[in-house]
């Protein structure tokens, strides 16, 4: 049995609201695009068949960092059980974020003005 399966990356008003300058909103926007095109990798990965985003290039586009813009929505039609399938996307999406943390805290190491403690209070 095929399902249609959904899902969104967000929320997307409070990247908006705490945003402070507009490299904030890039920095959001960017993010939600890195974590929604893990997700949609992740969905292809597990069997899925991708709806939207449409990509020609699925592995090109949907590869970390790529300069392809995904959405903060995924659709697919899945083969497998929904809930299997959402299991999967949200421990790629739990594993990217920790990826995204550790190579920004990795970066400002050994500056003067970078207080690790603080950073992750």
């Amino acid at each position: 049995m095929n399902y249609l399966f959904q899902c969104a990356i967000g929320p997307v008003q409070e990247f908006i609201a705490t945003a402070r300058r507009s490299r904030d909103l890039w920095y959001g926007s960017w993010l939600l695009s890195e974590l929604s095109k893990a997700a949609a990798k992740a969905v292809i990965d597990g069997g899925g068949k991708l709806i939207f985003p449409f990509t020609d290039d699925t592995a090109g586009d949907l590869a970390a960092k790529s300069k392809f813009n995904a959405p903060n929505k995924i659709a697919a039609v899945i083969g497998s059980s929904p809930q299997i399938m959402a299991d999967s996307v949200e421990a790629v999406l739990r594993a990217r974020l920790q990826e995204l943390s550790q190579d920004a805290f990795r970066k400002p190491r050994g500056h003067p003005f970078f207080n690790q403690k603080l950073a992750e209070a």
